[in-house]
């Protein structure tokens, strides 16, 4: 009897905490974490994931593009929209990445995607170059995206992650996951558990969103998943302009590191790689901030990437 009474007890109050939370309002993300200055200054999470009208919080990405929603198709990519299954003949290419491939938000803004699509056309007439960047997306998340794009069997994924990746914050990409049902669940106790939890885990030393061994790992598993839908994984250096600069807890401090596991692990697998960095790095002309395009860079990385990719999808064909 006490231990029934006790069980009761204990439900009534779970009920009357919850009720209290919804009475109040409580709506806090468990994922908007803010552990001093780099951390509130870098992560954008929790606004993507619940605020930003163009995306959905999801369990598994934390965020995607809502179909049909401003930029995205009804498939939730940026470009044509795609049939179900391929037409025989039909060339395809995917971008995978965050905002500097995603582009210019704006229907008709400058992305190096569409650009690619036009360029390439001269070579492979109905050549189709479709758009799954991201605003925000790490490589963590760029797993998950790459696994919806091969659903469409794309002959080519261009694979371009390493800016978000690098940026510090409270607690990483992969915590979110791993605690994902608890922290996006619609009951409020369960979230304010989830919130205080990430608050004790965060303090401490801040961590990159993806580190770099978890980063080259997700680099080589795109590689494999890409040769496994026989598509042709291609990687890119993610440009930037300008140096590190002084200052540790900007990610740009430690973006040359993510260049460069880029770099190592097309070396180790032995896939075509597009330094995109190099011509970049110090052509402040090219880009609208420190890390995103001009019409004029969206257009010079078109041309850079048609030049390289254009004959390993003629001789694919």
């Amino acid at each position: 009897m006490r231990i029934a009474a006790a069980a009761a007890a204990m439900g009534i109050a779970l009920v009357l905490a919850e009720a209290g939370l919804r009475l109040a309002r409580y709506r806090e993300s468990p994922l908007t974490i803010k552990e001093g200055r780099a951390a509130a200054r870098n992560d954008w999470r929790g606004h993507h994931a619940f605020k930003d009208k163009r995306f959905t919080a999801d369990p598994v990405l934390i965020w995607k593009p809502k179909p049909s929603e401003g930029v995205f198709n009804s498939a939730g990519f940026r470009g044509r929209e795609l049939a179900v299954e391929k037409r025989a003949g039909e060339v395809l290419v995917f971008a995978v990445g965050d905002s500097n491939t995603l582009g210019w938000d704006e229907v008709d803004g400058p992305n190096w995607p569409s650009y690619l699509e036009e360029f390439l056309r001269g070579d492979i007439p109905g050549v189709v170059v479709e758009n799954a960047g991201v605003i925000g997306y790490s490589s963590f998340q760029g797993l998950g995206r790459l696994a919806e794009a091969l659903g469409f069997s794309p002959d080519m994924v261009l694979i371009s992650f390493g800016a978000n990746d690098a940026h510090l914050v409270a607690v990483a990409d992969a915590d979110f996951a791993e605690h994902r049902q608890a922290d996006l669940s619609r009951l409020r106790l369960l979230r304010l558990v989830a919130a205080l939890r990430n608050r004790a885990r965060g303090k401490g030393n801040l961590v990159h969103r993806v580190g770099l061994d978890r980063y080259k790992r997700n680099l080589r598993e795109m590689v494999s998943l890409a040769r496994q839908a026989r598509a042709v994984p291609v990687l890119l250096t993610r440009p930037f302009v300008g140096g590190r600069g002084d200052d540790p807890l900007w990610w740009m401090y430690h973006a040359d590191a993510y260049v460069e596991a880029t770099r190592e692990v097309a070396r180790e697998a032995g896939t075509p790689l597009i330094d995109l960095h190099v011509p970049f790095k110090d052509r402040a002309d090219l880009f609208a901030d420190e890390s995103h395009f001009n019409e004029q860079g969206h257009r010079l990385a078109a041309r850079l990437i048609h030049r390289d990719i254009s004959r390993l999808l003629v001789d694919r064909r």
